[in-house]
């Protein structure tokens, strides 16, 4: 039978390794969790006050703050382009 000492090796050796392994999967994507973590704790105030207005429907103003977001990437994106294609340089002119 393993002593006591030996089980608590084996698990924080098993802890380190999962914990190297979820960074190694993760770090491609760290700018995006990071943008998410960012946009959650910035409009988690605006979608409890939505929340409100629409009298407790928070599915709905979720669902009206993910669109809202998708569209202001969407048109960004397309103002972008447009700046772009006119020679504008990405600061502006």
């Amino acid at each position: 039978m393993p002593s006591d000492q030996s089980a608590r090796r084996f698990l924080l050796v098993m802890l380190i390794a999962s914990l190297l392994a979820v960074g190694y999967v993760a770090w491609p994507i760290a700018t995006a969790l990071l943008s998410a973590a960012v946009l959650a704790v910035v409009l988690a105030p605006v979608q409890a006050r939505l929340s409100r207005w629409l009298r407790g429907r928070r599915a709905i103003s979720a669902g009206i703050l993910v669109l809202a977001v998708v569209l202001d990437l969407v048109w960004s994106r397309i103002r972008a382009r447009r700046a772009a294609a006119a020679g504008i340089p990405a600061g502006g002119p």
